[in-house]
Order: structure tokens, then sequence, then C-alpha cells
């Protein structure tokens, strides 16, 4: 337990060291780790997401159109970076417990008949 703590800290100052630390820990309670995931998945290169587009793109968040015919609908991509995708649902998830407008909004989702993941989603 006691390594565990330890790896926590040092986890916890190298995100805080981080150019954009402060960004990311301030969307956490609590969660250094989660911030730390997202620091290590987008990086430090800013050319890489030039748009919330694209990085909502590379975390799998962006629609998807699929057509065939006729038909069109909408679909999740598939192929994407299933960690930063992780860390976004747990920012979304974290943030409706304690910011209005995410509660908000993740209530009019499940109002609306969407489940808890498509909701959480969503909030992103």
């Amino acid at each position: 337990m006691a390594a565990i703590s330890g790896l926590e800290r040092q986890i916890a100052l190298s995100v805080r060291a981080h150019p954009d630390g402060e960004i990311f820990t301030s969307l956490f309670k609590d969660g250094v780790i989660t911030a730390a995931i997202m620091v290590a998945e987008i990086g430090e290169c800013r050319a890489r997401y030039p748009n919330r587009d694209a990085l909502c793109g590379d975390a799998g968040q962006a629609a998807v159109a699929i057509e065939s015919g006729k038909r069109k609908v909408a679909s999740f991509r598939w192929a994407h970076n299933k960690r930063l995708r992780d860390a976004f649902c747990t920012f979304a998830d974290s943030t409706r417990h304690w910011h209005p407008w995410a509660a908000d909004h993740y209530a009019r989702s499940i109002a609306k008949g969407h489940d808890h993941q498509r909701a959480i989603v969503l909030c992103v």
C-alpha cells in the first residue's frame, strides 16, 4: 500500500510539473490519475489537436456517418485511442457529480431514454 501511495504522489508531482498540469488537475476534484492519463495521451504537441473536434475524434467521442444506399446512421468510431476515451468518460462522469450544467445535461439525456454510457458520452 505504501508503494502505491508513493507512486501516486510521484504521478501527482509530474502532472503538476507539466506545462498544462494546472489545467488538467483543475478538471478533476480528486482525479490526479485520470488527469495524468489525459496529459500522457494528449501529449505536449498542440498541433496534434488543432481544435476540439480533432481531439474528440481521436478519443472516439465524435459521431461518424455510416451510409449504405439510402440508409444513413450515425455511430461512434471503433478505431480510436481507448485510454483517451476512458479518460474522457471518467472526466464526464466525475463532472456530473459536482457541476450543475453537467448534472442537468446528464439528467436530460437519461430522461430522453439514453442509457448511462450514452448519457456520459453526450456530456463531453
